[in-house]
Protein backbone atom coordinates (compact mmCIF):
# COMPACT_ATOMS: atom_id res chain seq x y z
CA UNK A 1 0.00 0.00 0.00
CA UNK A 2 2.81 2.41 0.91
CA UNK A 3 4.60 1.60 -2.36
CA UNK A 4 1.51 2.54 -4.39
CA UNK A 5 1.22 5.90 -2.59
CA UNK A 6 4.93 6.65 -3.16
CA UNK A 7 4.67 5.74 -6.87
CA UNK A 8 1.55 7.91 -7.25
CA UNK A 9 3.29 10.82 -5.50
CA UNK A 10 6.35 10.44 -7.75
CA UNK A 11 4.13 10.42 -10.84
CA UNK A 12 2.32 13.56 -9.70
CA UNK A 13 5.63 15.32 -8.91
CA UNK A 14 7.06 14.33 -12.32
CA UNK A 15 3.96 15.70 -14.07
CA UNK A 16 4.16 18.96 -12.09
CA UNK A 17 7.87 19.41 -12.79
CA UNK A 18 7.29 18.73 -16.48
CA UNK A 19 4.49 21.33 -16.59
CA UNK A 20 6.59 23.92 -14.73
CA UNK A 21 9.54 23.35 -17.07
CA UNK A 22 7.39 23.88 -20.16
CA UNK A 23 5.91 27.07 -18.66
CA UNK A 24 9.41 28.38 -17.88
CA UNK A 25 10.55 27.73 -21.45
CA UNK A 26 7.40 29.31 -22.89
CA UNK A 27 8.06 32.43 -20.79
CA UNK A 28 11.62 32.64 -22.13
CA UNK A 29 10.44 33.13 -25.73
CA UNK A 30 11.22 36.57 -27.12
CA UNK A 31 8.38 38.82 -28.21
CA UNK A 32 9.32 41.22 -31.00
CA UNK A 33 8.11 44.81 -30.53
CA UNK A 34 6.76 46.43 -33.71
CA UNK A 35 7.03 50.15 -34.42
CA UNK A 36 5.76 52.48 -37.13
CA UNK A 37 8.08 54.15 -39.63
CA UNK A 38 7.28 57.60 -38.20
CA UNK A 39 7.60 56.44 -34.56
CA UNK A 40 10.35 57.51 -32.20
CA UNK A 41 11.96 54.68 -30.18
CA UNK A 42 13.90 55.81 -27.13
CA UNK A 43 15.18 54.83 -23.73
CA UNK A 44 14.24 57.32 -21.06
CA UNK A 45 12.46 58.21 -17.85
CA UNK A 46 8.90 59.50 -17.62
CA UNK A 47 7.63 62.04 -15.13
CA UNK A 48 3.83 61.96 -14.96
CA UNK A 49 2.35 65.41 -14.38
CA UNK A 50 -1.37 64.66 -14.46
CA UNK A 51 -4.17 62.45 -15.63
CA UNK A 52 -7.89 62.11 -16.29
CA UNK A 53 -10.24 59.20 -15.66
CA UNK A 54 -11.39 57.64 -18.95
CA UNK A 55 -14.21 55.51 -17.49
CA UNK A 56 -17.05 56.53 -15.20
CA UNK A 57 -16.53 55.02 -11.75
CA UNK A 58 -20.13 53.84 -11.61
CA UNK A 59 -19.66 51.69 -14.73
CA UNK A 60 -16.37 49.96 -13.89
CA UNK A 61 -14.79 47.97 -11.12
CA UNK A 62 -12.14 49.97 -9.24
CA UNK A 63 -9.35 47.73 -10.54
CA UNK A 64 -10.59 48.16 -14.13
CA UNK A 65 -10.37 51.94 -14.17
CA UNK A 66 -8.22 53.34 -16.96
CA UNK A 67 -6.67 56.79 -16.88
CA UNK A 68 -5.26 59.06 -19.57
CA UNK A 69 -1.99 60.35 -18.16
CA UNK A 70 0.31 63.03 -19.48
CA UNK A 71 3.82 63.97 -18.62
CA UNK A 72 7.35 64.67 -19.77
CA UNK A 73 9.71 62.01 -21.05
CA UNK A 74 13.41 62.68 -20.56
CA UNK A 75 15.17 60.91 -23.44
CA UNK A 76 18.46 59.29 -22.48
CA UNK A 77 19.09 57.50 -25.78
CA UNK A 78 17.41 57.54 -29.21
CA UNK A 79 17.23 54.11 -30.84
CA UNK A 80 15.08 54.87 -33.92
CA UNK A 81 13.85 58.18 -35.32
CA UNK A 82 14.78 61.77 -34.54
CA UNK A 83 13.82 64.27 -31.89
CA UNK A 84 14.67 67.96 -31.68
CA UNK A 85 14.58 67.86 -27.90
CA UNK A 86 15.63 65.47 -25.15
CA UNK A 87 12.45 66.30 -23.23
CA UNK A 88 9.15 65.55 -24.98
CA UNK A 89 5.49 65.73 -23.94
CA UNK A 90 3.73 62.35 -23.90
CA UNK A 91 0.31 60.93 -23.16
CA UNK A 92 -0.51 57.33 -22.30
CA UNK A 93 -3.40 55.20 -21.09
CA UNK A 94 -3.01 52.83 -18.17
CA UNK A 95 -4.49 51.95 -14.83
CA UNK A 96 -1.58 53.07 -12.60
CA UNK A 97 1.00 55.79 -13.21
CA UNK A 98 4.17 54.60 -14.92
CA UNK A 99 7.13 54.56 -12.54
CA UNK A 100 10.01 56.92 -13.24
CA UNK A 101 12.36 53.98 -13.88
CA UNK A 102 14.33 53.64 -17.09
CA UNK A 103 12.17 52.07 -19.84
CA UNK A 104 12.21 51.71 -23.63
CA UNK A 105 9.36 53.64 -25.25
CA UNK A 106 7.84 53.43 -28.72
CA UNK A 107 6.32 56.86 -29.27
CA UNK A 108 3.76 57.76 -31.93
CA UNK A 109 3.86 61.41 -33.08
CA UNK A 110 0.75 63.35 -32.05
CA UNK A 111 0.62 67.11 -32.58
CA UNK A 112 3.30 68.78 -30.45
CA UNK A 113 4.06 65.60 -28.48
CA UNK A 114 3.77 61.83 -28.59
CA UNK A 115 1.48 58.98 -27.56
CA UNK A 116 3.14 55.99 -25.89
CA UNK A 117 2.49 53.07 -28.24
CA UNK A 118 4.60 50.56 -26.29
CA UNK A 119 6.66 50.45 -23.12
CA UNK A 120 9.27 47.79 -22.40
CA UNK A 121 10.90 47.14 -19.04
CA UNK A 122 14.52 45.93 -18.83
CA UNK A 123 16.04 43.59 -19.87
CA UNK A 124 15.23 44.90 -23.35
CA UNK A 125 16.78 41.86 -25.08
CA UNK A 126 13.75 39.81 -23.98
CA UNK A 127 11.53 42.08 -26.12
CA UNK A 128 13.71 43.12 -29.06
CA UNK A 129 12.59 45.64 -31.65
CA UNK A 130 11.51 44.41 -35.06
CA UNK A 131 14.30 44.65 -37.63
CA UNK A 132 12.19 46.97 -39.83
CA UNK A 133 9.44 49.48 -39.20
CA UNK A 134 5.83 48.57 -39.99
CA UNK A 135 4.19 51.05 -42.41
CA UNK A 136 0.81 49.55 -41.49
CA UNK A 137 1.21 50.93 -37.95
CA UNK A 138 1.50 54.45 -39.39
CA UNK A 139 -1.71 53.89 -41.35
CA UNK A 140 -3.53 52.70 -38.22
CA UNK A 141 -2.11 55.45 -36.01
CA UNK A 142 -4.22 56.85 -33.22
CA UNK A 143 -3.89 60.43 -34.45
CA UNK A 144 -5.00 59.54 -38.00
CA UNK A 145 -7.98 57.62 -36.60
CA UNK A 146 -9.02 60.65 -34.54
CA UNK A 147 -8.61 62.99 -37.54
CA UNK A 148 -10.73 60.73 -39.76
CA UNK A 149 -13.41 60.41 -37.05
CA UNK A 150 -13.62 64.21 -36.77
CA UNK A 151 -14.40 64.56 -40.53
Amino acid sequence: MVGMVVRASCSIMAALLSALTSVAHAGDQKVVVAYGCSDLVVIGRLKTTGGDLLHDQSSAEPRELVYAHYGTLRIERIIRGRSKSHRVAVTYSSDPDIRSDRFRYVLEPAGEGYIVRNLTVPPFRMRPLAKRCEPSLDEASTTKAHAQAAK
